[in-house]
């Protein structure tokens, strides 16, 4: 595909690529921000204490009162189920996984180290891209780079885990014109 009045088609490949990087890469930040908020220590649960008590709930309700006229509706059905319920109780519980602390996630130093991975393995793939720049509305991205805020590192060509940063700072932030040019090519 031949490249776009605005840009190249280089250009144009790093440029989707960055918008998919933020959006990938803050979505990730947020998911390891918010496990390592709600990292508190779980207490373990009496799970069979809590099994017993549902059981001796179960077999003192009258449930066929309730359930006339559905296929279940018998005392063999009845029999059947409370049997299976009482073979869970007395089987040993398993300890979960979800019952331990989640794991914390990568600690500010690493976090650079992440994303120089993120866009190496991004660089990489860029010639394997079948990129059809028709697709995007060029004038609308031309307007929306010429506003993005000067002194950034352009997101039309290779950026470093520093400077690639600072962009994923903005889009957090709330940046409308990085928020609507990543919109604009991801849409």
């Amino acid at each position: 595909m031949a490249a776009s009045p605005c840009l190249s088609l280089a250009e144009w490949g790093y440029l989707v690529q960055h918008a998919n990087g933020l959006a990938e890469l803050a979505l990730e930040q947020l998911a390891t921000e918010l496990d390592d908020a709600g990292a508190v220590p779980v207490e373990p649960m009496d799970a069979a204490g809590s099994e017993a008590a549902a059981l001796a709930l179960f077999a003192n309700m009258n449930v066929t009162d309730h359930m006339d006229g559905l296929p279940w509706d018998s005392a063999e059905h009845d029999a059947r189920v409370l049997t299976e319920a009482a073979q869970l109780a007395a089987s040993p519980e398993p300890q979960p996984a979800a019952l331990a602390a989640p794991a914390t996630g990568p600690q500010a130093g690493d976090w650079l180290a992440r994303v120089d991975d993120w866009l190496k393995q991004a660089y990489a793939a860029q010639a394997t891209l079948a990129l059809d720049v028709a697709r995007f509305d060029q004038d609308k991205v031309a307007q929306l780079l010429a506003a993005l805020p000067p002194g950034m590192t352009p997101l039309t060509g290779p950026l470093d885990a520093a400077a690639f940063d600072q962009w994923l700072n903005l889009w957090q932030a709330g940046e409308p014109v990085v928020l609507d040019l990543v919109g604009e090519l991801l849409a």
